[in-house]
């Protein structure tokens, strides 16, 4: 008797066992409408999935699972019409090995606490879908494979938000609204509250064929740290959003706003605002590699944030797409300024404003040399706005600024109502600013405006028509501070200009100032005529012009006014080349050892009165 019970009794857990086996061992469906443990057989269609199998969330209802142990599945869909699946993994791990679809209908998911590690892909948004993950209160999801956020979905979203709560992928690109059927609608990556997007090596963030996309990373901690990869992005009408102390890190690799054969790139923007928020690259560009217009992208740091490329630098091309750098405690460090416009661009490449500074480390500023036309120009506007280039004197050229570089460029610098612009060429002979480089080439410096102002630091100083054209504009009181001074230095070089316009307005060079191809221009305004002062020696070719234009000047007398004072004079301006126009005429005097001086008719019958 005792041994029957006994062979019944093992018969039974026999059975048992090989019924738990069974529940933990095939495909299954997530039923209970209500909250549910993950490991309660009950919950489910078909018992608890096992480490091969797949676990389905359909439901439309909004529930909560939670974990107990530790599982591993094989893959993970959630594909409900609505409603919404709470995650409580808590301390545990859910482990899939295959992939994780939130692919399908509008399914919701929010991972609460604990981690999901995916051994493979993690894929949201498929056809016309709309749906959303979000990460929140410290949870982690890992992801090993292709993490695709809104890949050929519409409208869907993903928040990572507190302190802790990581989305972290590796060997992985993330996309944000990419692909061909319909992945281009109204996407959205928020990061915010110390929440974090970390690609760790062999991934990328992009995003193509896409309108709409918004990517934000808000609050202090906030970051998406791409490390390495490249982080780019085609599309129209991205908004990519830093602020309040947010970070996008790209520290090794490139952010590009692009375009190509396949794939537009217009009215993008980025914008890092407010103190403590950080976009840092090592190479920033904006460029079309293709056909397709690359136009009207901007990418604005203000309200005291900051921008670093320290790699390569920035390269700006394209049709009217900027870098604004705006107000007090704004800062822009790079090591590198290109910028190559196109010829039908109407908007500064570069404009510094309300007191924001950018500071060029180490090279150029001017024209991309990959290119043989374009335009390009930089705006530094208002007091306390600041633009400075700086030569680092171990890398010999490197640093050296070119206005208007390759042949067919054209390269223009204004600072206007009293920015400021410095180029820190150390103290090397050797090295000077370079306006209109190469032949063909058009550089062009304006200072215009009280207070205004271009100092060239060091004992190089500035060549106005390298090869090609150049030229000088000092206006409305503005000031330009150099060295020394070489106007159309080969023979190439024509057409060279330097303007002083109105009274106030002053270049004080303190050495040798070579007219040897171009036209000194002096234009008066209602109170009289600028000057320029020149410590050492004045030297004009036998074609240099100099011109005196009464402009607006109003006068009941005649009047004599100083235009330039020099330590010497190597050679005057021929007579036939002095022009004066405008007024009642007058006549020129140049002194071997004083200055230029223009002596102003007054009207018929009036008198003479000095100076």
């Amino acid at each position: 008797m005792s041994s029957r019970r006994n062979r019944n009794l093992g018969l039974l857990v026999v059975i048992l066992g090989t019924a738990g086996l069974t529940a933990r061992a095939a495909d299954s469906t997530w039923t209970n409408l209500a909250d549910g443990v993950f490991t309660d057989a009950g919950n489910w269609s078909a018992g608890v999935p096992g480490s091969a199998d797949k676990a389905t969330f359909d439901s439309n209802a909004t529930y909560t699972v939670t974990w107990d142990e530790s599982v591993t599945n094989g893959n993970a869909l959630f594909s409900a019409a609505g409603g919404t699946a709470t995650l409580g993994i808590g301390a545990y791990q859910w482990t899939i090995t295959g992939n994780v679809d939130i692919a399908q209908n509008n399914a919701r998911v929010n991972l609460a606490s604990g981690t999901l590690n995916i051994s493979n892909n993690l894929t949201q948004g498929a056809g016309y879908s709309f749906t959303d993950l979000t990460i929140t209160n410290g949870a982690q999801v890992l992801v090993r494979g292709t993490g695709s956020f809104g890949q050929s979905g519409r409208s869907n979203s993903i928040l990572i938000a507190g302190t802790g709560s990581v989305l972290s992928v590796t060997n992985t690109v993330i996309s944000v609204g990419a692909g061909n059927s319909g992945g281009w609608n109204g996407q959205s990556l928020v990061v915010l509250n110390g929440g974090a997007l970390r690609l760790n090596s062999g991934g990328q963030f992009a995003n193509s064929d896409a309108r709409g996309v918004r990517v934000v990373v808000d609050g202090t901690g906030s970051v998406i740290d791409a490390g390495i990869n490249y982080f780019y992005f085609y599309g129209i009408g991205a908004q990519y959003i830093v602020t309040n102390g947010g970070q996008i890190l790209v520290t090794n690799s490139t952010f590009a706003i692009q375009s190509d054969s396949n794939h537009s790139g217009f009215s993008n923007r980025v914008e890092v605002a407010g103190p403590g928020s950080l976009l840092q690259v090592h190479t920033y560009t904006i460029q079309s590699t293709g056909s397709k217009p690359c136009r009207d992208n901007v990418l604005r740091v203000s309200g005291g944030a900051r921008m670093r490329a320290m790699g390569a630098g920035l390269n700006l091309q394209g049709t009217n797409n900027q870098l604004v750098a705006d107000g007090t405690g704004t800062v822009i460090q790079v090591t590198a300024l290109q910028m190559r416009t196109s010829l039908d661009s109407v908007l500064p490449a570069v404009v510094i404003t309300n007191g924001a500074v950018i500071s060029n480390l180490y090279e150029t500023i001017g024209n991309n040399e990959s290119y043989t036309d374009g335009s390009a120009s930089m705006l530094v506007t208002g007091p306390g706005s600041l633009y400075t280039n700086s030569l680092n004197p171990s890398w010999y050229t490197w640093g050296v600024p070119h206005i208007g570089y390759l042949s067919n460029t054209t390269g223009r610098i204004i600072v206007q109502d009293g920015g400021r612009i410095f180029f820190n060429l150390y103290d090397a002979a050797d090295h000077n600013a370079h306006v209109g480089t190469l032949q063909t080439s058009t550089g062009e410096i304006v200072a215009a405006g009280s207070n205004s102002l271009l100092q060239v630091i060091g004992r190089g100083g500035l060549i106005l028509g390298e090869n090609g054209q150049g030229r000088l504009v000092v206006s409305n009181g503005a000031m330009v501070n150099v060295e020394k001074t070489v106007v159309g230095l080969n023979a190439t070089s024509t057409n060279n200009t330097v303007e002083v316009v109105g009274i106030g307005s002053v270049i004080t060079n303190s050495d040798a100032f070579d007219m040897t191809r171009g036209t000194l221009r002096f234009t008066g305004d209602a109170a009289g005529f600028g000057q320029i002062l020149i410590g050492g020696a004045m030297s004009n070719s036998a074609t240099a012009r100099l011109e005196v234009d009464v402009g607006s000047y109003q006068f009941q007398h005649g009047r004599d006014f100083v235009l330039v004072d020099y330590g010497s004079l190597t050679s005057g301006f021929a007579v036939s080349n002095v022009v004066i126009t405008g007024g009642y005429g007058g006549t020129v005097d140049q002194l071997t050892g004083g200055y230029i001086l223009v002596h102003l008719y007054g009207p018929p019958g009036t008198i003479f009165i000095g100076r």
